[in-house]
């Protein structure tokens, strides 16, 4: 069981080649997952908050994305999104998903559109049809992921903060796992 002071955090899961200037012609996956956990049998209807999370995680994270320096630009679009309630032992755990498609490209270059943008009323009760469509065939469902989370019972109370970060390295030679750094933050 994880202590109560350790419940809530931030994960950043992420793969080297997205940390550089982007290639030509790639996409690249980033997903954004916040979620919290509520009490059972509570009602909850405000996805709309935790979609709006989920898109500033991404889009800030689209902000720093570099083209290769050849003129292009990094076009980005939702290309998956959902919203959902799961019942757990202790409560019920509501989140929101959103993963964005972003490629570099030529300024007028074609990009797809994405998703349509979530009404308000739709935003009410779980949309869960997307959430196994981020990825693509014969890909990595991401090539970031952001684990915003939230467990404790009283949101209400201060907490630590618990950041990790973790990347694959280049060679089981150095480190047949992920690299990780954990940090605590009191909030």
């Amino acid at each position: 069981m994880i202590p109560d002071d350790l419940q809530r955090g931030l994960i950043d899961t992420v793969d080297p080649r997205i940390l550089g200037p982007l290639a030509p012609g790639q996409e690249y996956r980033l997903v954004a997952s916040t979620r919290f956990l509520i009490a059972k049998g509570s009602p909850f209807t405000d996805y709309e908050s935790l979609y709006r999370r989920a898109c500033r995680l991404v889009e800030r994270r689209r902000e720093e994305l570099m083209p290769d320096g050849s003129g292009s630009r990094v076009h980005a679009s939702v290309v998956a999104h959902g919203w959902f309630r799961m019942d757990i032992g202790k409560g019920a755990l509501v989140g929101a998903v959103v993963t964005l498609g972003a490629t570099c490209a030529p300024a007028a270059a074609d990009v797809p559109r994405g998703q349509d943008e979530p009404t308000p009323e739709a935003l009410r009760s779980p949309y869960v049809a997307q959430l196994s469509a981020a990825g693509g065939a014969g890909r990595p469902w991401y090539d970031e992921f952001y684990n915003d989370f939230d467990m404790r019972q009283d949101r209400s109370q201060p907490s630590v903060l618990t950041v990790s970060y973790g990347e694959p390295v280049p060679s089981p030679d150095v480190m047949p796992f992920l690299a990780h750094v954990d940090l605590l933050f009191s909030a």
